[in-house]
């Protein structure tokens, strides 16, 4: 997916039945005048809203790429590697 707007519409549009949490570990941040570097590790649950029963949770590689504008940092280029799943996939259908 490509675009700020793309991108949000698609995961609220994908992920607006489910609870979730991600937290983020071991962030790694490199600067270099107006750019930046940030690596870090994010664990995430999903939980559809009205079945707690269920569940996926993951573990993924973040990489980001970002550059200042003003007195913003705004993201150029994010990957996501997914390292592990468990539990049931099928909760995050739609995405």
């Amino acid at each position: 997916m490509k675009g700020g707007g793309t991108i949000a519409a698609a995961l609220l549009g994908s992920l607006g039945h489910l609870d979730t949490t991600h937290s983020l570990s071991n962030p790694r941040v490199t600067l270099d005048g107006d750019t930046a570097h940030i690596e870090g590790i994010m664990a995430c649950q999903h939980l559809p809203r009205e079945d707690h029963s269920r569940h996926v949770l993951m573990t993924n590689r973040y990489d980001v790429d970002l550059a200042r504008q003003g007195q913003v940092w705004v993201i150029r280029h994010l990957t996501v590697d997914n390292a592990w799943t468990e539990g049931d996939p099928s909760v995050l259908a739609g995405i």
